[in-house]
């Protein structure tokens, strides 16, 4: 047997396309069969044919066999193994293990192909096919011999239907359910270049021996017997050659069946470091909402924690919505998995770029892209433009000032530290949002404390060592429970000396690096 040596690599922007699709769309698994001298299949199986229209309308999937010299086939996990059951020779060999480039992990595990294992369901698949065209072939002869013309042109138009229906099952692995011959013809003359030698073209869409073929039912309903015998030779002639090509094909695939092909040297999946979880976070993202890109602008990956960092761009990405992706993540994926999320519709990044342009542009870049529903305009970077940070003094002053009115009360407050607490949770939101603006003159509106501590860290990673401070004075919570706290309450605080004291540490550690951090801004702002 031949050993078929191919590189596997599809086009980044390609791949870029099916992690999309993997993300939006329950996918079974996709299968990739690539050719040196025909066409390559890309075969994607849905696990239920509920979104098989929509994903075949997708624009980049019309646009790959122009753009790659790739035939993009959408099929159902039901369709495939019902193909597979019968001896389909197409479906036998592009969806074979050594095709596979992804595998969704509640799909059936797809089993392994060799011709010993298929040779009797082909076989048999074949037999059908020249039994059946055997028959009516046979039919139209019988009626040729009684001098029924008409007879004769109406069972050659079933054997026509009957051979144009298994080229499109060997060529695309299904029926394609079109209108008529001349639209089906038109689609296989895209892969059997050799069909367009056959039939003579009547206009641009229309070819002549169909177009009489379909002047035969006419007549048999308006009782018109005239065809002559050169016309009927012609589509029996031609028949003949359409007969050939269905030959050629099964040959054709019973080669590719009986070639040994070597597993891909990649996996769609393993083309970036821990993607089966990055695809499953951008899927539970988009069953809370539809977004118009998603961003993957930093990713920590610890021994008992990973942490996501991705820029949301979209309409009606509120603070609520963002909260709600991050929960049905966590719920999805367990305590192990992070994300950090903001949002912003493309108009107000595009108006905001005086501020902010240094932050989003640096994010906005093709390679950290993990989504994209359709094709959106760039936005329109100033250029030059120069990093500044509007009013920085300004929140700078109102965290310190309220810092100081929290020393205030710890100072006077020896016996009565009421107020502490609540100046605490105060000062530590306005420090963590004018760190974030302070290292990357981005100014998050409505962030939580959790939002605004990680996306320091992302900033200044070495700050995650304060974490221990935070752990100290409330384990795990420590961000939902200062989130809580922000928000009125008529009660006491109950604040234990051992708690203040690490208060105290928390803010003079962050005020610190907050000034550092503020000045080296203005000086080079």
């Amino acid at each position: 047997m031949d050993t078929v040596k191919i590189s596997s690599e599809l086009d980044p922007a390609l791949q870029d396309s099916l992690r999309q699709l993997i993300a939006e769309f329950a996918i079974a698994s996709i299968f990739y069969h690539p050719s040196e001298k025909g066409i390559s299949q890309l075969i994607i199986v849905l696990i239920s044919n509920v979104d098989l229209h929509l994903v075949e309308s997708k624009k980049w999937i019309a646009n790959t066999f122009i753009k790659y010299g790739l035939l993009v086939h959408v099929i159902s996990e039901f369709s495939m193994k019902n193909s597979l059951s019968i001896g389909n020779p197409f479906t036998t060999a592009n969806c074979r293990k050594t095709a596979l480039l992804y595998s969704n992990e509640e799909a059936n595990d797809c089993s392994d192909i060799s011709w010993s294992s298929c040779k009797k369901k082909y076989g048999q698949y074949t037999e059908r096919f020249y039994h059946d065209h055997d028959l009516l072939l046979s039919e139209s002869r019988r009626m040729r011999n009684y001098s029924s013309q008409l007879g004769t042109v109406l069972i050659l138009n079933s054997v026509y239907e009957f051979d144009i229906f298994q080229l499109e099952q060997l060529y695309f692995g299904r029926n394609l359910n079109l209108d008529n011959l001349h639209q089906s013809i038109n689609r296989l003359i895209l892969v059997e270049p050799e069909l367009a030698s056959l039939f003579l073209k009547k206009n641009e869409n229309e070819f002549f021996l169909i177009g009489e073929l379909e002047r035969a039912v006419q007549c048999a309903e308006e009782d018109d017997d005239y065809f002559n015998d050169d016309l009927v030779n012609a589509l029996i002639e031609c028949e003949s050659k359409l007969y050939n090509l269905v030959s050629k094909r099964f040959a054709e695939l019973k080669k590719s069946i009986k070639t040994i092909m070597p597993e891909h040297g990649f996996k769609l999946m393993d083309c970036v470091a821990d993607e089966e979880e990055q695809t499953k976070i951008v899927s539970q993202i988009l069953r809370i909402k539809p977004v118009e890109e998603m961003y993957l602008f930093d990713k920590r990956i610890g021994s008992a924690q990973s942490v996501y960092y991705l820029l949301l761009v979209g309409e009606g990405l509120g603070s609520v919505v963002l909260s709600s992706m991050q929960q049905s993540v966590t719920a999805k994926l367990g305590e192990h998995v992070e994300v950090v999320i903001i949002g912003h519709s493309r108009i107000w990044i595009q108006k905001n770029l005086f501020q902010h342009q240094a932050f989003f542009k640096e994010i906005m870049q093709y390679e950290n892209r993990v989504y994209q529903s359709a094709v959106y305009p760039q936005i329109h970077w100033e250029d030059p433009h120069v990093k500044c940070y509007p009013d920085l003094e300004y929140y700078f002053r109102s965290a310190k000032v309220l810092y100081e009115s929290y020393l205030a009360v710890r100072k006077e407050g020896k016996k009565n530290s009421e107020g502490a607490e609540l100046l605490f949770n105060h000062t530590l939101m306005r420090v963590f949002r004018t760190l974030v603006f302070s290292k990357s003159s981005y100014l998050p509106n409505y962030a939580t404390p959790f939002i605004l501590w990680k996306l320091i860290v992302h900033f200044e990673p070495q700050l995650e060592k304060v974490e221990f401070l935070f752990y100290k004075y409330n384990g795990k919570n420590f961000f939902g429970f200062i989130k809580h706290r922000l928000q009125f309450n008529h009660d006491f605080a109950r604040t234990s000396k051992k708690d203040l004291k690490l208060m105290d540490e928390i803010l003079g550690l962050l005020v610190d690096n907050l000034t550092q951090s503020v000045n080296r801004a203005l000086s080079t702002g």
